[in-house]
C-alpha cells in the first residue's frame, strides 16, 4: 500500500521499516490511521514456529488455494520456506503453521485473512486457564526472543487477561484498498473514506465492549486540520459526528504547526 512516510517520499508502507525501523513504521501507521500506536512487538519466524510447538498444534481449515485438491504449495530454497498443505481441516505444527500464514500465491489480502484466522484459532484452542503452564513457557520464550517496548511486568499482567478472552473480544479488520500502479510498479492505495470506514468499525467494536465515552449530545463542534496531513479533518469530523455531536464545519486551521490536538471551548 502506497502511503506518506515521514521524512521520505510517498512509498510502499513496508519501506518505512527499511528506512527507519520500528520508530518510522510506527509514525507511518499513526499518520495513516490518525491513531496512536501504544506498543509494538517484533518477532522472527523461528520464534513463531517454536511458540506454536510449545502451545500445541492448531486446527484450521486449509483452503484449496490452487484448485483440484492441490491445496497450498510453495518452495523457496533460499528463504528455507517449504509449504505443502493439503486442503481440509488440518492440525498444523509450527513449521506447517508458518507456511499457512506466509503463503501468498493467492494475494496479500487472502494471506492477511489467513493470518487473522490462525491467530483466532490459536487463541480459542490454547489460550485458556487450563493451559496456563504452556502459556507461561511460551510467554517466557517469546519475551526472550522479542523486541518490544512492553515490560515484563506488563506482559505478566496481560496473561490472565488473555486467558479470559474469547474470540468475540478480538477484532480483526483488513483495510480496503484500490489498485494504483505507477510507472510500472504495483501499488495499492487506501482512500480517506476507506480509512474513515475502517476506523468507524473499530469505534463501533470498542463501543460494544463498553470502552467508548458517552455521546457528545447537544454539543456543536468545528474540526480544523492543524497538522497539514490530508484527510485529518474529515476523519476526525466523522468520528465526532458518530459520537453524537453536531458537526458544524470542517476545514484547515490558520497554520499547520500543531503537533498535538487542541480542544478549545467556552467555559460555559
Amino acid at each position: 500500500t502506497r502511503v506518506s512516510i515521514p521524512g521520505h517520499r510517498t512509498d510502499k508502507i513496508n519501506h518505512a521499516y527499511r528506512f527507519g525501523g520500528v520508530r518510522l513504521l510506527r509514525r507511518t501507521v499513526e499518520g495513516l490511521f490518525g491513531q496512536s500506536v501504544d506498543h509494538y512487538a517484533k518477532l522472527d519466524f523461528e520464534t513463531f514456529v517454536e511458540v506454536v510447538d510449545i502451545l500445541g498444534p492448531v486446527t484450521v481449515d486449509v483452503p484449496d488455494a490452487e484448485g483440484r485438491g492441490r491445496g497450498m504449495n510453495y518452495d523457496d530454497n533460499a528463504g528455507k520456506l517449504h509449504i505443502h498443505l493439503k486442503p481440509g481441516t488440518r492440525k498444523l505444527t509450527g513449521k506447517q503453521a508458518i507456511g499457512f500464514v506466509r503463503y501468498r500465491k493467492d494475494g496479500d489480502i487472502k494471506r492477511a485473512a489467513r493470518q487473522q484466522q490462525f491467530v483466532k484459532a490459536a487463541l480459542k484452542q490454547h489460550v485458556r486457564p487450563g493451559n496456563l503452564p504452556a502459556l507461561l513457557k511460551a510467554a517466557s520464550h517469546i519475551l526472550r526472543a522479542m523486541d518490544t517496548d512492553i515490560t515484563k511486568s506488563q506482559a505478566a499482567s496481560l496473561l490472565p487477561v488473555l486467558a479470559g478472552m474469547s474470540q468475540s473480544d478480538i477484532m480483526t479488520i483488513t483495510l480496503h484498498t484500490h489498485h494504483a500502479p505507477s510507472h510500472g510498479v504495483y501499488y495499492s492505495r487506501a482512500g480517506e473514506e476507506d480509512v474513515a470506514q475502517a476506523m468507524g468499525k473499530v469505534d463501533d467494536f470498542l463501543g460494544s465492549q463498553g470502552t467508548r465515552t458517552k455521546p457528545l449530545k447537544e454539543c456543536a463542534v468545528a474540526v480544523l486540520n492543524g497538522s497539514g496531513k490530508v484527510g485529518v479533518a474529515r476523519s476526525a469530523g466523522d468520528r465526532v459526528r458518530r459520537a453524537g455531536a453536531e458537526l458544524t464545519s470542517m476545514g484547515n486551521a490558520p497554520s499547520f504547526d500543531h503537533a498535538t490536538t487542541e480542544i478549545r471551548y467556552r467555559p460555559e
